[in-house]
């Protein structure tokens, strides 16, 4: 009462030969008192079928009767075939009971039953956890399909609490990576997938067991060496194939340079991995990996050469690299940079300490010759160029890139002039809204309080005699570039507000700040329109090079006239000033042209009152006779005086530069 399956060698039944040719058959039992005597009931056309029916069983039965006997239907199947059927149903019984989400469930409450029960005493229950977690990981539950994967958080954080729990375990698990089983995981699963949420996870466990090893007294050295050499391996090729899926990738080697500082970093720059990651960052031609202990620098046409080369990445590339950035500073700012300082700037405080450091001073690394070839002589211009242009196009990066800076100028002369000259030159070329990330950077720098200071702060303001400073590029952009030349007034003031230093010197030399105070006045004021139609845009992110009525333009006015009050006080006037700055070529309004416009006339530079009498009275005399030109000068062009304009906190949009 069986369902039968026969497999008939055609030669049974056709005399002529044919090769791998076969019949399956499919029947149906009958009754096993079958005899060819018996008469079935029924109509006649039932008979007639029942009779067929039979007549053909028979002659079937027969027939394999007869190949049983001549031993035509051997009792095994060929091993080819065999093979080919065990496969299929192989997998058949994978996809049915392995990828189930009963199965994967059973592994994950077997996997965490003994969680609480792991510890460093109990050492073999942690490591066969961990083996069962990480096979299955690796073989199976990473190459399931979305539907399937909805508790890939609960397994991360599994292992993660597995690796802080047992030794052993993160032992077995950082020797099971850097073994030949464990490798051949990492590029299918960290570049080759497409799915983030896999990458993620991936690397997620990956830092995990890294930094749960060196914790526990691991030695990068030692036991992760072959592990380092095949992640850099990947750089030379298979990143910058998959690079559009290589954020994770560099997102771990970021988590191995931070790993027990300055270990990590240690690490990295035995591998030579520093010029390794430079390489890639600016293009493989550009860079010498090869660049030796002995090395020394080129030529300045070589280093020429080498500055002026275009750049590798586009800036939405850029975005998925930006862990490298930081992989470069901390190793950069792992490393001892005094000897780069400069002496005769610093005198006594030539060593003093630089807070840019990723360690504290007593542990740094000694200042390889190739890192310091690269950085600050043969491809200096082309990495700041990088620098800037990733914290241009890349928000997340202006951290990494201002304490970079900040390091490597810190009392550092010739660093620092390269930097700023290169600094400006971007403020005078991009447009207006990309330079707000620049005067962070900008800003950062012209606060480091080290014994340059000044020394910055005046090629800042009065550059060299073939480059634009500040003052020039505020002044030339003045009429039709307003949004820049505002950002500039807004960098001076807010840096004098925040520093002393460059208060002190600002006061000396105010003539180009009051040029610029009275400028940004008229801007506000004389070009005057209602808010209801000022869009609803920041003067340091629009692209329009108009100047927008803010109420942070309002507050950068207001702060200049308080400092221009503070400074041109009868204190100031007293003391004696350096030579002024040359006043500015380009034709601009006049002293008298903002006489009432601004927030009026002269009040706003009024004398304190406990001056002596001597300097009082001339004060007061100077003062009477500038009003009595100015409103002689009104009366001449208007019989109404004007009204003073009446700034009302509607007038500007709500918006914060």
């Amino acid at each position: 009462n069986k369902w039968g399956i026969r497999v008939v060698i055609s030669l049974m039944i056709d005399p002529v030969m044919r090769s791998k040719n076969a019949y399956m058959l499919f029947y149906k039992a009958v009754s096993p008192s079958f005899s060819e005597s018996s008469q079935p009931t029924g109509n006649g056309r039932e008979e007639a079928r029942n009779e067929r029916g039979e007549d053909e069983l028979s002659q079937l039965t027969a027939l394999i009767q007869r190949g049983e006997k001549s031993a035509l239907f051997p009792a095994r199947m060929p091993a080819r075939i065999q093979r080919a059927v065990q496969d299929e149903n192989l997998r058949f019984m994978q996809n049915r009971d392995v990828f189930n989400e009963n199965y994967f469930n059973f592994v994950f409450n077997l996997t965490s039953a003994n969680q609480n029960l792991i510890s460093d005493h109990e050492s073999d229950l942690g490591t066969c956890s961990i083996k069962l977690a990480v096979h299955f990981l690796l073989n199976t539950f990473y190459h399931t399909e979305s539907r399937l994967r909805r508790d890939l958080s609960d397994w991360t954080k599994l292992i993660e609490s597995l690796l802080q729990r047992s030794s052993s375990a993160c032992r077995w698990f950082v020797d099971f990576l850097g073994s030949k089983d464990g490798i051949r995981h990492i590029k299918p699963l960290l570049l080759e997938c497409q799915c983030d949420e896999r990458r993620s996870a991936f690397s997620q466990i990956f830092v995990a067991a890294l930094e749960n090893f060196i914790q526990r007294g691991g030695n990068l050295e030692l036991d992760c060496d072959v592990l380092l050499e095949h992640l850099l391996s990947l750089l030379e090729k298979d990143v910058a194939d998959h690079f559009k899926t290589c954020s994770q990738y560099m997102t771990l080697m970021s988590a191995y340079a931070r790993l027990k500082p300055p270990q990590g970093a240690k690490h990295l720059l035995s591998k030579n991995a520093f010029l390794r990651f430079l390489a890639f960052l600016v293009g493989p031609s550009t860079v010498n990996v090869n660049l030796s202990e002995s090395s020394s620098p080129g030529n300045e046409s070589e280093r020429d050469e080498v500055e002026s080369g275009t750049r590798r990445w586009t800036a939405r590339q850029l975005k998925e690299i930006v862990s490298l950035h930081a992989i470069l500073r901390i190793v950069i700012t792992s490393c001892d940079l005094s000897s780069l300082y400069d002496v005769s700037e610093t005198g006594a405080d030539a060593f003093e300490n630089n807070p840019y450091y990723f360690v504290d001073e007593s542990e740094l690394l000694s200042l390889p010759n190739s890192l310091q070839l690269a950085v600050f002589r043969i491809y200096r211009e082309k990495y700041i160029q990088e620098i800037l242009a990733a914290c241009r196009e890349a928000s997340n990066c202006i951290d990494d890139g201002i304490q970079l800076a900040c390091c490597l100028c810190w009392a550092n002369w010739n660093y620092s002039r390269v930097f700023l000259r290169l600094l400006l030159d971007d403020l005078t070329c991009l447009p207006s809204n990309e330079l707000k990330p620049l005067f962070q950077i900008l800003m950062s720098i012209m606060l480091l309080e080290d014994s340059l200071q000044l020394k910055k702060l005046e090629y800042l303001i009065k550059g060299e005699s073939v480059r634009s400073s500040l003052l020039t590029i505020m002044e030339e952009n003045s009429s039709q570039d307003g949004r820049r030349s505002y950002q500039c007034v807004k960098f001076l003031v807010n840096l004098a507000l925040k520093s002393e230093t460059a208060a002190d010197y600002l006061r000396q030399n105010t003539a180009q700040l009051k040029w610029a105070v009275k400028w940004l006045n008229k801007q506000m004021f004389d070009y005057y329109w209602d808010s209801e139609f000022v869009p609803n845009v920041s003067n340091e992110s629009s692209r329009s090079k108009l100047l927008q009525r803010t109420i942070s333009a309002q507050g950068t006015l207001e702060e200049a006239n308080a400092l221009l009050k503070q400074w041109t006080g009868p204190q100031s006037r007293a003391s004696p000033s350096s030579s002024p700055l040359p006043r500015p070529t380009e034709s601009l309004p006049s002293d008298d042209d903002f006489g009432d416009e601004r927030n009026g006339k002269s009040d706003d530079y009024d004398e304190d009152k406990d001056i002596d009498t001597t300097e009082k009275g001339e004060a007061e005399e100077s003062e009477k006779g500038e009003d009595g030109e100015l409103e002689n000068t009104a009366e001449g062009e208007n019989q109404e005086p004007k009204s003073e304009p009446v700034v009302r906190e509607t007038d500007f949009e709500e918006i914060d530069d």
